[in-house]
């Protein structure tokens, strides 16, 4: 929930959910709490968003945007009567207040003008329904509530709650189900025909939405999340008494934050932007190896003495690597090298190893080449770190 901006006493704020500016503030905000409160409109534990002078239409945008109650607080009786009027002709009259007060009186002579407060989600109500999950129904459920096959179910005469999303406030002229085999009605006016429950927000935004904001075109990319950063104000710091003087000696409480990289929720994130059919593919700066020796060969006396020799080497070069010489076929060795998914694999055989070569392969292209075994101490280092440069490339 945010409110975009508004206007107190002329000048223009801005506030978002719990921050921003706020000129109304201390006795100015316990007034009109306390006004609203002897007036019964305030939901007990709900948390006040803000409150500013305006025109009203902020309460309105706090409605339309998902705030559970607006209240305005409207001292012209012309100004009251017009707001009056827009409340009944938007449907909102369930989720948005008017008061009629004195607000230079109430308010500690405060500007005078509508005087717009928000609340959020007060504590008994979690989300629409108080439900903890939401489905369709399924055909014998819908056929028995409307007594009508699929597809002819319309909201008309309905014995059941209904909600409607907000964008549907003031709809006429729709083609509904008429609740009756290969029917339906036309003109349809919801104000007018259909008793509805509470409007609220239920749609999910798509592409084909102009941006709720300025209109423009959305764009819905992917983000995931591998960190945090928590305001914590002064609750910690007024409770530690965490101090410090500023410039002109005077005691400040300090205002406190904390920040986490979350380090399991960084390798789900590695993984699931790099993957493909066979498995993972990790990129070497996060991989728990950057390369996996395959020995197809164990039983073999010079296969085996050639592969420890080259995990020795890698070891000692600092690259973090993983030597496979189980008693397995190759197949599985080479399934379960791509499901693991290190960056980089070296295969040594015995056949590879007469014709003097060491195949590797690029986990994340596919391509295989050969290194001369007697030149390994140059060439495997060349193209390693080809491998890691192209990974560079990529990020850029």
């Amino acid at each position: 929930m945010r409110i975009i901006s508004g206007r107190l006493g002329g000048r223009r704020i801005k506030t978002v959910e719990g921050e921003g500016y706020r000129p109304a503030m201390g006795k100015t905000r316990e007034s009109l709490f306390s006004m609203l409160t002897s007036r019964g409109v305030v939901w007990e534990g709900a948390r006040v968003l803000d409150l500013f002078a305006g025109s009203g239409s902020l309460a309105f945008e706090a409605v339309s945007r998902g705030a559970e109650l607006a209240v305005l607080v409207e001292n012209s009786a012309v100004a009251a009567r017009c707001l009056a009027d827009n409340i009944r002709q938007l449907g909102v009259e369930d989720c948005v207040r008017l008061i009629r007060d004195d607000v230079r009186k109430t308010l500690n002579n405060t500007p005078m003008g509508c005087f717009d407060l928000v609340f959020l989600d007060p504590p008994y109500r979690k989300n629409l329904l108080n439900a903890t999950t939401v489905e369709l129904a399924p055909a014998a459920v819908v056929e028995k509530v409307t007594a009508a096959p699929l597809g002819f179910a319309g909201p008309v005469g309905l014995d059941v709650p209904i909600y409607a999303d907000l964008e549907l406030q003031g709809a006429t002229d729709y083609v509904v189900g008429a609740n009756a085999a290969d029917a339906h009605l036309v003109h349809v006016d919801l104000r007018r025909d259909v008793k509805v429950t509470s409007y609220a927000d239920l749609c999910c935004i798509t592409l084909s939405d102009p941006c709720p904001r300025c209109g423009g075109a959305i764009e819905l990319p992917k983000g995931i999340e591998v960190g945090h950063i928590f305001k914590l104000g002064t609750k910690y710091s007024d409770a530690m008494h965490a101090v410090y003087l500023d410039e002109n000696g005077k005691e400040n409480v300090m205002i406190m934050g904390c920040y986490g990289i979350g380090i399991s929720r960084v390798v789900a994130s590695a993984i699931e932007q790099n993957h493909d059919e066979h498995g993972i593919i990790f990129p070497p700066t996060v991989a728990p190896v950057e390369c996996i020796l395959l020995n197809l060969d164990p039983g073999k006396e010079e296969v085996r003495a050639k592969a420890e020799e080259i995990y020795a080497m890698l070891c000692k070069a600092g690259v973090t690597v993983l030597l496979d010489d189980r008693e397995e076929r190759p197949g599985v060795k080479f399934k379960d090298a791509d499901l693991i998914g290190a960056p980089m694999q070296l295969v040594l055989g015995g056949k590879g190893l007469s014709r003097g070569v060491l195949e590797c392969k690029d986990r994340r292209t596919g391509e295989k080449g050969e290194l001369p075994v007697d030149a390994l101490e140059t060439a495997l280092p060349q193209w390693m770190e080809g491998v890691r440069k192209a990974w560079a490339e990529r990020r850029a």
